[in-house]
């Protein structure tokens, strides 16, 4: 039996696979790991963290704490575009998933080099906080 997917990250890859703009910068958009074999630029999303909302001693939501990142090698500009073009799209965004709609508001900023193959690939990304 599989597990039950997670409606918000359904809703945020349905959103990020389907823009248009976002297709055009990258190889793709991937959940945690990009497949082996990859070439990127690409996109890749997580959950990082969560906190957990409590009314009268049952919870009653979660405020989710998602990572939304461009990954390039050897060129930041192209990690920096995806950003750009997640940040447009997001930032302020209201999802409507099963049983109601999140807010995704933008919370911080991701930016890192990582030694790979030879090359500087870059991350580039945002954290997104997701009010339920």
């Amino acid at each position: 039996m599989s597990p039950t997917p997670d409606p918000v990250r359904q809703a945020l890859s349905d959103l990020l696979r389907g823009d248009s703009a976002l297709e055009e910068l990258t190889n793709g958009v991937h959940h945690r790991l990009a497949p082996q074999g990859t070439e990127p630029p690409y996109t890749v999303f997580h959950r990082q963290a969560g906190t957990a909302v409590w009314t009268f001693q049952s919870r009653g939501s979660e405020e989710a704490l998602w990572l939304v990142k461009g990954v390039a090698r050897g060129n930041p500009s192209q990690a920096e575009a995806i950003d750009a073009a997640c940040q447009e799209l997001l930032d302020g965004r209201r999802l409507t998933l099963p049983g109601g709609q999140v807010t995704v508001l933008r919370d911080s900023a991701v930016d890192f080099g990582e030694p790979k193959e030879g090359a500087l690939w870059g991350h580039v990304g945002s954290l997104y906080r997701v009010y339920v």
